[in-house]
């Protein structure tokens, strides 16, 4: 019973993380693309995997 409940916690989590509309993605994406350009020079190899996972998710799996 608690892996079914941890399995739905997370995939609700995961869905609430995702943008909802065009006007969201457009933001958050933004926001992304922002913080990456204010920070890139303070990132060490460990944040370029993590900023790489999170663009991987913008351009494939939300663009649609």
């Amino acid at each position: 019973m608690r892996e079914l409940f941890l399995s739905i916690a997370i995939a609700l989590l995961m869905t609430a993380c995702a943008p909802s509309t065009k006007q969201d993605y457009m933001a958050e994406f933004g926001e992304f693309v922002e913080t990456i350009s204010e920070q890139s020079s303070e990132y060490d190899a460990d944040d370029w995997v993590s900023a790489d996972a999170e663009f991987d998710k913008y351009v494939g799996e939300w663009y649609n």
